[in-house]
Protein backbone atom coordinates (compact mmCIF):
# COMPACT_ATOMS: atom_id res chain seq x y z
CA UNK A 1 0.00 0.00 0.00
CA UNK A 2 1.45 3.40 -0.94
CA UNK A 3 2.45 5.74 1.86
CA UNK A 4 2.96 9.47 1.61
CA UNK A 5 4.96 11.39 4.23
CA UNK A 6 4.50 15.14 4.19
CA UNK A 7 6.56 17.44 6.40
CA UNK A 8 6.31 21.14 7.08
CA UNK A 9 9.07 22.53 4.85
CA UNK A 10 8.76 26.27 5.45
CA UNK A 11 8.38 28.51 8.47
CA UNK A 12 5.30 30.13 6.98
CA UNK A 13 3.39 26.83 6.92
CA UNK A 14 3.17 26.20 10.66
CA UNK A 15 1.47 28.92 12.65
CA UNK A 16 0.13 29.56 16.11
CA UNK A 17 -2.89 31.48 17.36
CA UNK A 18 -3.37 32.24 21.01
CA UNK A 19 -5.50 34.50 23.10
CA UNK A 20 -2.68 36.40 24.82
CA UNK A 21 -0.47 37.21 21.80
CA UNK A 22 -0.56 38.18 18.16
CA UNK A 23 -0.79 35.13 15.92
CA UNK A 24 2.39 34.31 14.01
CA UNK A 25 3.84 31.82 11.55
CA UNK A 26 7.32 32.47 12.91
CA UNK A 27 6.74 30.43 16.07
CA UNK A 28 9.35 27.96 17.27
CA UNK A 29 7.59 25.79 19.86
CA UNK A 30 4.08 27.13 20.40
CA UNK A 31 1.54 25.74 22.87
CA UNK A 32 -1.64 23.83 22.27
CA UNK A 33 -4.25 23.84 25.02
CA UNK A 34 -5.08 26.04 28.00
CA UNK A 35 -2.52 27.30 30.50
CA UNK A 36 -1.72 30.45 32.45
CA UNK A 37 -4.94 32.08 31.36
CA UNK A 38 -4.59 31.73 27.58
CA UNK A 39 -5.64 29.26 24.92
CA UNK A 40 -3.34 27.97 22.18
CA UNK A 41 -4.26 26.77 18.70
CA UNK A 42 -2.18 25.71 15.70
CA UNK A 43 -2.49 25.63 11.90
CA UNK A 44 -0.27 23.27 9.88
CA UNK A 45 -0.22 23.47 6.07
CA UNK A 46 1.08 20.39 4.26
CA UNK A 47 1.94 20.73 0.58
CA UNK A 48 2.68 18.11 -2.07
CA UNK A 49 -0.33 15.85 -1.57
CA UNK A 50 -1.36 15.58 -5.23
CA UNK A 51 -0.86 11.80 -5.13
CA UNK A 52 -3.95 11.58 -2.92
CA UNK A 53 -6.30 12.79 -5.66
CA UNK A 54 -8.98 10.17 -6.18
CA UNK A 55 -7.57 7.91 -3.47
CA UNK A 56 -9.05 6.12 -0.49
CA UNK A 57 -7.32 7.14 2.72
CA UNK A 58 -6.58 3.98 4.67
CA UNK A 59 -4.85 5.64 7.63
CA UNK A 60 -3.35 9.00 8.52
CA UNK A 61 -1.59 10.42 11.56
CA UNK A 62 -0.16 13.76 12.54
CA UNK A 63 3.32 13.24 14.01
CA UNK A 64 4.66 15.97 16.29
CA UNK A 65 7.59 16.34 18.65
CA UNK A 66 6.85 17.75 22.11
CA UNK A 67 9.29 20.45 23.24
CA UNK A 68 10.33 21.62 26.70
CA UNK A 69 7.66 23.24 28.85
CA UNK A 70 4.95 20.61 28.67
CA UNK A 71 2.64 20.15 31.61
CA UNK A 72 -0.89 18.91 31.92
CA UNK A 73 -3.26 17.16 34.29
CA UNK A 74 -5.67 16.74 31.40
CA UNK A 75 -5.92 18.34 28.03
CA UNK A 76 -8.56 18.27 25.31
CA UNK A 77 -7.71 19.12 21.70
CA UNK A 78 -9.43 18.46 18.40
CA UNK A 79 -7.99 18.08 14.90
CA UNK A 80 -9.85 18.93 11.70
CA UNK A 81 -8.80 20.47 8.38
CA UNK A 82 -9.68 23.57 6.45
CA UNK A 83 -12.54 22.79 4.07
CA UNK A 84 -10.92 24.37 1.01
CA UNK A 85 -9.56 23.14 -2.31
CA UNK A 86 -6.24 25.00 -2.19
CA UNK A 87 -5.75 26.62 1.23
CA UNK A 88 -3.15 29.28 1.95
CA UNK A 89 -0.84 29.60 4.96
CA UNK A 90 -2.30 31.34 7.99
CA UNK A 91 -1.54 35.06 7.84
CA UNK A 92 0.42 36.74 10.60
CA UNK A 93 -1.82 38.72 12.90
CA UNK A 94 -5.05 36.85 12.17
CA UNK A 95 -7.49 37.26 15.04
CA UNK A 96 -8.72 34.32 17.06
CA UNK A 97 -12.25 35.03 15.85
CA UNK A 98 -11.12 34.92 12.21
CA UNK A 99 -9.17 31.71 12.81
CA UNK A 100 -12.16 30.01 14.44
CA UNK A 101 -14.37 31.18 11.56
CA UNK A 102 -12.31 29.25 8.97
CA UNK A 103 -14.54 26.57 7.41
CA UNK A 104 -13.59 23.18 8.81
CA UNK A 105 -14.26 19.60 7.80
CA UNK A 106 -17.28 18.01 9.39
CA UNK A 107 -14.98 15.19 10.45
CA UNK A 108 -12.85 15.98 13.51
CA UNK A 109 -10.76 13.80 15.81
CA UNK A 110 -10.10 14.19 19.53
CA UNK A 111 -6.45 14.18 20.59
CA UNK A 112 -6.43 14.23 24.40
CA UNK A 113 -3.19 13.69 26.28
CA UNK A 114 -3.21 12.84 29.96
CA UNK A 115 -0.57 12.67 32.66
CA UNK A 116 2.07 15.15 33.77
CA UNK A 117 3.88 15.67 31.44
CA UNK A 118 1.51 14.06 28.93
CA UNK A 119 4.22 12.92 26.52
CA UNK A 120 7.99 12.42 26.74
CA UNK A 121 9.99 15.43 25.62
CA UNK A 122 11.72 15.43 22.23
CA UNK A 123 10.14 12.10 21.31
CA UNK A 124 7.79 12.07 18.32
CA UNK A 125 4.21 11.07 19.05
CA UNK A 126 1.34 10.29 16.71
CA UNK A 127 -2.23 11.49 16.77
CA UNK A 128 -5.19 9.13 16.53
CA UNK A 129 -6.20 8.14 13.02
CA UNK A 130 -7.19 11.14 10.87
CA UNK A 131 -8.32 9.23 7.79
CA UNK A 132 -11.90 10.55 7.97
CA UNK A 133 -10.61 14.13 8.06
CA UNK A 134 -8.30 13.66 5.08
CA UNK A 135 -10.86 11.69 3.08
CA UNK A 136 -13.22 14.64 3.27
CA UNK A 137 -10.50 16.87 1.82
CA UNK A 138 -9.30 14.63 -1.02
CA UNK A 139 -12.90 13.92 -2.04
CA UNK A 140 -13.43 17.59 -2.87
CA UNK A 141 -13.87 18.05 -6.61
CA UNK A 142 -11.33 20.87 -6.68
CA UNK A 143 -8.69 19.33 -4.41
CA UNK A 144 -5.18 20.07 -5.70
CA UNK A 145 -2.30 19.20 -3.38
CA UNK A 146 -2.64 20.92 0.02
CA UNK A 147 -4.01 19.82 3.37
CA UNK A 148 -4.36 22.48 6.08
CA UNK A 149 -4.62 20.83 9.48
CA UNK A 150 -6.36 22.98 12.11
CA UNK A 151 -5.58 21.97 15.67
CA UNK A 152 -7.89 23.46 18.26
CA UNK A 153 -7.99 23.74 22.01
CA UNK A 154 -11.21 21.87 22.77
CA UNK A 155 -12.84 22.79 26.06
CA UNK A 156 -9.60 22.68 28.02
CA UNK A 157 -11.31 24.97 30.53
CA UNK A 158 -12.38 21.76 32.23
CA UNK A 159 -8.73 20.73 32.59
CA UNK A 160 -5.45 22.55 32.91
CA UNK A 161 -2.32 22.18 30.87
CA UNK A 162 -0.52 22.67 27.63
CA UNK A 163 2.20 21.11 25.60
CA UNK A 164 4.64 22.79 23.28
CA UNK A 165 5.09 21.44 19.77
CA UNK A 166 8.34 21.81 17.86
CA UNK A 167 7.87 23.88 14.70
CA UNK A 168 10.01 24.34 11.60
CA UNK A 169 11.57 27.58 12.85
CA UNK A 170 12.98 25.76 15.88
CA UNK A 171 14.17 22.52 14.26
CA UNK A 172 13.20 21.69 10.64
CA UNK A 173 14.00 18.02 11.12
CA UNK A 174 11.43 17.80 13.93
CA UNK A 175 8.72 19.84 12.22
CA UNK A 176 5.23 18.33 12.17
CA UNK A 177 4.59 15.52 9.69
CA UNK A 178 1.49 14.04 8.12
CA UNK A 179 1.88 10.34 7.34
CA UNK A 180 -0.77 8.88 5.05
CA UNK A 181 -1.40 5.35 3.77
CA UNK A 182 -3.76 5.24 0.82
CA UNK A 183 -5.05 3.11 -2.02
CA UNK A 184 -6.01 4.01 -5.56
CA UNK A 185 -8.56 2.31 -7.82
CA UNK A 186 -7.24 0.20 -10.71
CA UNK A 187 -7.10 1.99 -14.07
CA UNK A 188 -10.12 1.77 -16.34
CA UNK A 189 -9.85 1.61 -20.10
CA UNK A 190 -12.34 2.38 -22.87
CA UNK A 191 -14.99 -0.29 -23.26
CA UNK A 192 -15.03 -1.10 -19.57
CA UNK A 193 -11.97 -3.36 -19.44
CA UNK A 194 -9.94 -3.27 -16.23
CA UNK A 195 -6.36 -4.49 -16.24
CA UNK A 196 -4.65 -5.54 -13.03
CA UNK A 197 -0.93 -6.14 -12.61
CA UNK A 198 -1.47 -9.67 -11.31
CA UNK A 199 -3.17 -10.71 -14.54
CA UNK A 200 -6.19 -9.94 -16.66
CA UNK A 201 -9.41 -9.05 -14.89
CA UNK A 202 -12.36 -7.32 -16.44
CA UNK A 203 -14.48 -7.59 -19.54
CA UNK A 204 -13.93 -7.44 -23.27
CA UNK A 205 -16.20 -5.78 -25.73
CA UNK A 206 -17.28 -7.58 -28.89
Amino acid sequence: MPQLELIIASGIDDAEVRTNAVSTNASTAPPIGLALGFRGYQALLFRGAAALQGSTIESAVLRVTPANGNFATGLFTKISAEAADHPAPLANGISLAAFLAIARTSAAVDFDPTGSPPWPLNTPIDSPDLSAVLQEIVDRSGFVDRIHILWDDDNSATAFGQFLVTHYDFNPASAPKLIVSYSVPPPKFPGGAIVRRSGYSGKLQN
